[in-house]
């Protein structure tokens, strides 16, 4: 949130609106079990040069969370959008929608078209990240291993639901598998 921050004033934005529930999950460090094997919050967010996050969502359960962000309902996003009338909100135009578009148009919020910053920090990996993709691949190419040997000799009859269970259950297997 920070280093977001310091983007705003390096850039001269008040705010930056983030659309992509994976970048709202990345920046906050929350993660969620709303859809299965999918584990992103399903949310909003809105950060000001000041640091302070509003995280919108019909979705979170606050009593839940241990950190400390301004929670509000969907319904809220508009009215707290309002308040950067006439000043510059970032955002990245690919990602947001044409209907949150239009309503900051119509809100008169200067809209700066950027790269959605989150996804450009992720993508940057440091050497635990980088050793722990390593060791997840590994684990993985040993389950796909023995998934293709089983396949070999049992295919016959097999539907392709029976072949994405077996795959799953050889990936289950592997050491530290979530889902």
């Amino acid at each position: 949130v920070s280093a977001l921050a310091d983007y705003l004033k390096d850039h001269g934005l008040q705010a930056y609106f983030i659309a992509a529930v994976d970048s709202v999950s990345w920046l906050l460090n929350l993660r969620a079990k709303d859809l299965p094997e999918t584990p992103v919050i399903r949310a909003f967010a809105l950060v000001d040069e000041m640091r302070h996050v509003w995280v919108f969502s019909d979705h979170l359960d606050m009593q839940k969370l241990s950190v400390k962000l301004t929670i509000l309902p969907l319904s809220e996003l508009p009215a707290r959008l309002r308040k950067f009338k006439k000043q510059n909100l970032g955002l990245d135009y690919e990602i947001t929608s044409v209907a949150i578009m239009e309503f900051l148009q119509n809100a008169h919020i200067n809209v700066v078209r950027t790269v959605d910053f989150c996804q450009q920090q992720k993508s940057i990996k440091n050497s635990c990240e980088l050793q722990g993709m390593r060791d997840a691949h590994l684990c993985d190419g040993v389950a796909v291993c023995k998934f293709l040997c089983w396949l070999d000799q049992n295919w016959s009859g097999k539907t392709e639901l029976d072949i994405v269970n077996k795959l799953h259950d050889f990936r289950s297997k592997q050491q530290n598998f979530v889902e």
